[in-house]
């Protein structure tokens, strides 16, 4: 039986993640919980139900087609799903006139997400572009990532990989020939306080990522800076130290932003941040920082 992943988006004429023009690919699934994650439909593997309030024209068609009478009308919170008597039928997807109730997880083979890859193989020629997976973590879906990454190579398709390295180093070391490039978050350098900001500690990324390094795989490490968090200059000096140790001196930042907050409340999760973003002046501050501690930075 052919293998299939669970993807939430597929976008095209990406320029930022990867040399050239790229297709990225979301798979869904993440072992790590972020507090500033701006996909919080990534982080399970399962497909979700998701209700955009602002589009929701309030006539009550999901209400009649609901097979397990799990949706009800609330005067605070309008049409409300009750998760423990979902049953993922998606009826009221399938009948919802203004596409307020939508679906982030859909299973694909490796051949239909190639059948999107093909529509822009003009680009990829031309650009030098490529596949970019992304996620949630991508190679928690290790399986279908290393197919469609197989399949790709196979076709001349340059491959690239975002990741936040928190994968089963077996499973990481099998990914190594299948990836031209990295996009590789190191997110803190102090063990407890990555595993208070993310769930885990730092020990099995900074060995895979010293795997890519060895290999000889070509690696970008990127930085999600966030106010108050890791953006200290003692942390920012220490990402740098560990980077020019293993001969890598260029390092990207990704600024914290609030793009993803109403995700939360369409996911039925609660957003555990209230910080505010970097100035135009402190990012420039950050940049300046990090030029100084000898690394070429690019901020995206």
């Amino acid at each position: 039986m052919e293998i299939k992943g669970s993807v939430f988006n597929i976008e095209h004429y990406a320029v930022h993640d990867g040399p050239g023009i790229r297709t990225l690919v979301f798979l869904k699934g993440c072992p790590l919980r972020c507090l500033w994650c701006c996909n919080p439909e990534s982080q399970s593997a399962k497909t979700e139900l998701v209700m955009f309030k602002e589009s929701c024209i309030g006539c009550g068609e999901c209400v009649n087609v609901c097979t397990a009478g799990a949706i009800a009308p609330d005067e605070q919170k309008g049409l409300i799903t009750d998760a423990d008597k979902c049953v993922m039928c998606l009826e009221c997807v399938k009948n919802c006139y203004a596409n307020a109730r939508r679906v982030y997880g859909r299973n694909m083979t490796v051949q239909e997400v190639l059948k999107e890859l093909k529509k822009d193989m003009p680009f990829f020629k031309k650009s030098g572009g490529g596949i970019t997976l992304s996620g949630g973590e991508p190679f928690k879906q290790h399986e279908f990532a290393a197919e469609l990454l197989e399949r790709c190579k196979s076709m001349g398709i340059t491959t690239a990989a975002e990741t936040c390295g928190h994968v089963p180093h077996e499973v990481f070391l099998n990914m190594l020939p299948l990836v031209d490039t990295f996009l590789f978050d190191l997110k803190h350098m102090d063990a407890e306080e990555h595993k208070r900001l993310t769930g885990v500690d730092n020990t099995l990324i900074h060995k895979n990522f010293d795997a890519i390094v060895s290999a000889g795989v070509r690696v970008i490490p990127r930085m999600p800076l966030i106010p108050t968090l890791n953006d200290s200059e003692e942390n920012l000096r220490a990402t740098c130290e560990f980077l020019k140790a293993r001969g890598i001196t260029e390092i990207n930042l990704l600024p914290y932003h609030e793009l993803g907050v109403n995700k939360y409340e369409r996911t039925g999760k609660t957003y555990g941040l209230n910080i505010k973003m970097h100035t135009a002046d402190e990012i420039a501050g950050k940049k300046h920082f990090v030029e100084q501690c000898g690394m070429s930075c690019a901020v995206y």
